[in-house]
């Protein structure tokens, strides 16, 4: 499975069957090979399986529009799912195998522009006496979150 996961998911068993792991916890979120996501142990049906060992998947993870988006050899699946900027967590990226035998590779690209919210998180920032007030503001955790990362 691909995909993203909190500081807080466990991706540990003692059970030697293969399975999901990504993706049973309010921590993660995952696409399976099969073409599945998962989510807080509920799976759907996101795109057709990939069997091919030569398939490229790829996410992007917009904190700005709090969405996560799959690709497939280049090409979209569309949005899997949203509402990831409203965690109040750092996100990671996160990759998990249970089969014996399966190879990944990881590749990481990434594109950098600082936004309108990024030039107020950090005058925000700024106007603060120490990066310990920032956790007193009234302002929504996810957003006190993107402060403290700042």
């Amino acid at each position: 499975m691909i995909g993203i996961s909190t500081a807080g998911t466990s991706l540990n068993t003692d059970d030697c069957q293969s399975g999901n792991l990504m993706g049973t916890d309010n921590n993660s979120w995952g696409l399976c090979y099969k073409g599945t996501l998962s989510h807080r142990g509920v799976c759907r049906q996101y795109c057709d399986p990939f069997y091919d060992e030569n398939t490229v998947i790829g996410c992007h993870l917009d904190l700005y529009k709090g969405t996560l988006v799959y690709y497939k050899n280049g090409r979209s699946l569309g949005v899997a799912f949203s509402g990831l900027n409203e965690v109040g967590a750092a996100l990671y990226p996160t990759v998990c195998s249970t089969p014996a035998g399966n190879e990944v590779e990881l590749r990481h690209r990434s594109c950098r522009f600082f936004s309108l919210q990024e030039k107020c998180f950090t005058a925000v920032l700024k106007s603060v006496p120490n990066r310990e007030a920032i956790r007193s503001l009234p302002l929504p955790a996810s957003i006190r979150s993107n402060i403290e990362e700042v």
